[in-house]
């Protein structure tokens, strides 16, 4: 038997349960309106990420394809491949790889770029006309010094020069040859500190330059038209030391390069270094890798200078 207090409580809870009849089904109305609202937009999202995913996988694999093709000029021009090998400076070669890389064709131009010829003037670089024969030099020294606070970094140089030919032999210029340059060329402080020595002197020095080409710099001491200091087999050595400083305390060369002009054959040239500046580039679909390259013919070292995906023309 029901108190008269539980029975209130019965009818209490009959009266609420029905009045919250229908909401159920509104509640279900409500989410399926919110459902076909934001059901669209998401499936479009979905779509739209997926197209993009296609996309970001297509060119990267026309930059895999591209950059397989840089990998294989390397190749060549390590391994002397006769096509570059014949080149003369400023020729190209182009062909395209046997197989496709990625189902796609990819095509290489490969062009031999003299690393002088863009420093010094015609009149005293003769192309494919080196003399290391007449002189030697040594393989280039260096010494280090940073300053983070001033943000510059200071090298010193030293090169030496020993005179290996018969006869006498008249220097016209001697230079110093630096990848990459800093960017901006007025980080670079000209040579200070400068003592050449022995056979070496500046007697009848005419000019010194700082010059910025080629993706490389240089500093040039060039004597007076043959007045220049004469090596002989009583007088066969001399040496050149010096500093230079560049406002960039990151700032680090990857190859440094001494040479010497000579008055005699039309001006030919003795170098540290075999060098070639190799200028590559691949394509595959839409996508171009350009690539600067330098190489050492005579230690086969080999430096990639610059590498760019789709550069402005």
């Amino acid at each position: 038997m029901l108190t008269g207090g539980e029975r209130g409580m019965l009818q209490l809870l009959r009266r609420t349960q029905e009045n919250e009849k229908g909401t159920t089904f509104i509640n279900v109305l409500i989410l399926l309106c919110v459902g076909s609202l934001l059901i669209p937009p998401t499936l479009n999202l979905v779509q739209t990420g997926l197209v993009t995913t296609e996309i970001y996988e297509a060119k990267m694999n026309e930059v895999y394809a591209a950059d397989a093709g840089i990998e294989d000029a390397l190749y060549k021009i390590i391994t002397n491949e006769s096509a570059l090998l014949d080149l003369d400076e400023d020729e190209s070669y182009s062909y395209s790889l046997p197989s496709s890389v990625g189902g796609l064709t990819v095509n290489a131009n490969v062009t031999k770029v003299s690393v002088l010829e863009g420093i010094l003037g015609e009149d005293e670089y003769k192309l494919n006309q080196p003399h290391e024969d007449w002189i030697e030099l040594d393989v280039p020294e260096e010494s280090k010094v940073v300053n983070t606070e001033e943000n510059w970094v200071e090298y010193r140089c030293d090169g030496a020069f020993q005179y290996t030919g018969a006869g006498n032999r008249t220097l016209h210029s001697v230079g110093a040859f630096f990848f990459p340059p800093p960017g901006d060329e007025s980080l670079i402080d000209d040579p200070y500190d400068v003592v050449p020595i022995s056979i070496i002197n500046f007697t009848k020095l005419e000019s010194t330059e700082t010059k910025v080409a080629g993706g490389a710099f240089a500093f040039i001491w060039r004597w007076e038209k043959s007045k220049g200091p004469v090596f002989s087999a009583s007088d066969p050595n001399g040496s050149l030391s010096f500093k230079f400083k560049i406002h960039d305390a990151t700032w680090e060369y990857s190859t440094y390069v001494l040479w010497a002009t000579f008055k005699e054959e039309d001006i030919s040239f003795a170098a540290s270094g075999e060098f070639n500046k190799w200028l590559v580039e691949t394509s595959a679909g839409d996508t171009t890798i350009k690539s600067g390259i330098l190489y050492d013919d005579s230690s086969g070292d080999l430096t990639i200078l610059t590498w760019q995906i789709n550069p402005p023309s």
